[in-house]
């Protein structure tokens, strides 16, 4: 996995700073294979919040019907880097703190989903 920050300036006229976010994930055979059988794609890593920039073009219902698009999903990362603004270098240090801790979770999820748990006998 490798995470890059770089600066991007976002606007036409008012010329905006922002900092890109890109990180890169490369599954091994394996875990394509857990996602692609239990269909995952849509499973959210991340959630994430859209940057003032995006989130000053949607009015209210705009907004709470496009912010759930926004969330990291594994699909996101099995397609390619996945890049993602936002206003503030110490914004992008938060995410990139939970993207880590996002992955680390992910890890353990295919792991679970590799198999079907052994079965138990106990009593009550």
């Amino acid at each position: 996995m490798s995470i890059e920050h770089k600066e991007a300036v976002s606007g036409l006229i008012k010329k905006v700073p922002q900092v890109e976010v890109t990180a890169v994930v490369q599954f091994s055979e394996e875990e394509r294979a857990i996602i692609n059988s239990w269909n995952l794609g849509e499973v959210v890593i991340v959630e994430r919040q859209m940057d003032a920039q995006r989130a000053a073009k949607h009015k209210g219902d705009q907004y709470i019907a496009q912010a759930p698009h926004e969330h990291l999903r594994i699909g996101h990362l099995t397609g390619g880097p996945d890049r993602y603004l936002f206003d503030t270098p110490h914004d992008a240090k938060v995410y990139q703190e939970r993207l880590v801790e996002g992955l680390r979770t992910l890890k353990a999820y295919l792991a679970n989903c590799a198999s079907l748990a052994e079965p138990q006998v106990f009593e009550i």
